[in-house]
């Protein structure tokens, strides 16, 4: 039974069990006015995002920075954390 499964994989040009791989999920982009919109509403005056990488994270508070004045920004290994600063 196992020579079948093989000799039909090998037709299909394949393993035979092999998983069909699938492209990973992509999360659509964050919309940032509407997080910092958010951000300015919220009671508690901070968010947590958790981003795909440590260095993501990195990369994004760095922009997020050089952006809006009035915002702190952290990381914390793949988490974003957010606050609202002093307006300056």
């Amino acid at each position: 039974m196992a020579r079948t499964s093989k000799r039909r994989a090998k037709r299909r040009g394949g393993r035979a069990g092999a998983r069909v791989r699938t492209s990973a999920r992509s999360r659509p982009s964050r919309q940032w006015p509407s997080i910092i919109e958010r951000l300015n509403h919220s009671p508690k005056r901070e968010l947590r995002i958790r981003m795909g990488s440590p260095g993501s994270a990195q990369v994004t508070r760095c922009r997020l920075l050089a952006e809006w004045s009035n915002l702190e920004a952290t990381t914390v290994g793949s988490t974003l954390i957010l606050r609202l600063g002093s307006k300056a």
